[in-house]
């Protein structure tokens, strides 16, 4: 089993003094390449501290709205978003990205997700992958939704099965649920809020406990082709983070995006080109501290 008890004592206290630290004896000039430098350790050390499993981007739609998905139907894509989005109407969807966070080249994060959708139902599978050869989190979901569509009201649920390992520490997994709901209000405006680890599921042998999130979004669309994405996004151990974000499709075949978060601040740009059943996503996903990553995703429905 994966023995967390002494890291967290260890590393906890740095990383909550860290910022203290480099805003009283570090210049304005050098936080930027100190922190950098430091977000190694930082990404390594902040799942023992805190927990495992820590929400991160996933996709290219999702990371240039600046992770506003609740309310989106992205398909294949929202197993981790919100299940409730798993109904888009399409009969199948494979959505696939890998980025490196802050452009660290010892840290990658991709993802594999598949959905089908026949008649009122839709079931999805993904997986995701974070970390590096010393550390890695991987997760597996399986997710389904149902539509009432009388109502246009959805209903999802998910179950994900993590696992952490280090390297000369073992590995240590656990299940999580999630579940989700969507409904379009008006024609022109929809809705969707998603609970993540409903069960309040724990790691490992010191029993950790890992984050329990909640999700309310909006989507409203004032014209054919432009939609505005609002978002409350509350994990248990963090404050409230508001995520804007917006998407303009000026022709079938392109789509751009954008968006702004507050908790951390950060902004975010992004665009999809279709080819045919083809589709092509790329994000750019800039921290005001760490900097910026790239993302580089494929879909095809």
């Amino acid at each position: 089993m994966l023995h967390t008890s002494i890291l967290q004592s260890a590393s906890g206290f740095n990383i909550c003094f860290f910022p203290l630290i480099v805003k009283l004896f570090v210049p304005n000039n050098q936080r930027r390449r100190l922190v950098k430098r430091s977000a190694f350790f930082c990404l390594c050390l902040a799942p023992c501290a805190f927990a495992a499993f820590e929400e991160t981007t996933f996709g290219g739609r999702g990371g240039g709205t600046a992770g506003a998905a609740a309310a989106s139907s992205w398909g294949a894509e929202s197993v981790f978003y919100n299940p409730a989005g798993l109904y888009s109407g399409r009969r199948f969807e494979l959505v696939t990205a890998i980025y490196r966070p802050f452009e660290l080249a010892d840290v990658h994060a991709g993802l594999l997700a598949v959905a089908f959708c026949k008649g009122k139902t839709a079931v999805g599978f993904g997986t995701a992958l974070f970390g590096n050869p010393l550390y890695r989190e991987t997760q597996l979901t399986a997710a389904a939704a149902y539509r009432l569509k009388p109502f246009d009201f959805t209903f999802g649920a998910a179950a994900r099965c993590g696992q952490v390992a280090v390297t000369n520490y073992g590995n240590a997994w656990a299940v999580m649920i999630d579940i989700g709901v969507q409904a379009a209000l008006t024609p022109k405006l929809f809705w969707g809020t998603a609970l993540s680890n409903l069960t309040g599921s724990r790691l490992g042998r010191c029993k950790e406990a890992l984050p329990q999130s909640m999700r309310f979004g909006w989507i409203f669309q004032p014209r054919e082709g432009l939609s505005l994405h609002a978002e409350l996004y509350k994990d248990d151990r963090f404050p409230l983070d508001l995520r804007w974000g917006m998407a303009w499709r000026p022709c079938p075949a392109l789509t751009f995006r954008a968006g702004a978060a507050n908790q951390p601040r950060r902004y975010s740009l992004g665009l999809s080109l279709f080819i045919g059943s083809l589709r092509f996503d790329y994000a750019f996903m800039n921290h005001l501290e760490l900097g910026g990553s790239h993302l580089i995703g494929f879909g095809w429905e």
